[in-house]
């Protein structure tokens, strides 16, 4: 059964944050959360209500220095990658409950592409 680690990168998005952790907490089995710069809105708090880890960076003003950071802390071998304002839709997360409950890919796939119509 493949477990997956949600890697999200924010700035002061405690409330986007906290919807996207409320919509994908049943998917999920790890959760990695880096702030881009001092945490000045608690988002740390709301990470560890949600069970996950929290990881203060300095601040660079995008996220893109701070992914392989985030990855590398990922505890699970598959890695959802979302911002705090994307919500898996109702498709997406039955896809991903139904890749959770399947057996362990083969180990020559390294990653899914969803695309939507």
């Amino acid at each position: 059964m493949p477990k997956i680690s949600l890697v999200v990168c924010v700035h002061r998005e405690r409330d986007l944050l906290k919807r996207l952790l409320e919509a994908t907490s049943d998917c999920i089995d790890d959760l990695v959360v880096t702030h881009d710069g001092p945490d000045e809105t608690n988002v740390h708090e709301l990470v560890e209500q949600f069970g996950g880890r929290f990881f203060e960076r300095q601040r660079a003003f995008q996220q893109e220095p701070h992914w392989p950071f985030a990855w590398g802390q990922a505890k699970c071998e598959w890695i959802l990658r979302l911002d705090a304002d994307e919500i898996p839709s109702a498709d997406l997360k039955r896809w991903i409950q139904s890749f959770r409950n399947q057996e362990e890919p083969s180990p020559d796939v390294s990653g899914y592409t969803c695309i939507w119509p």
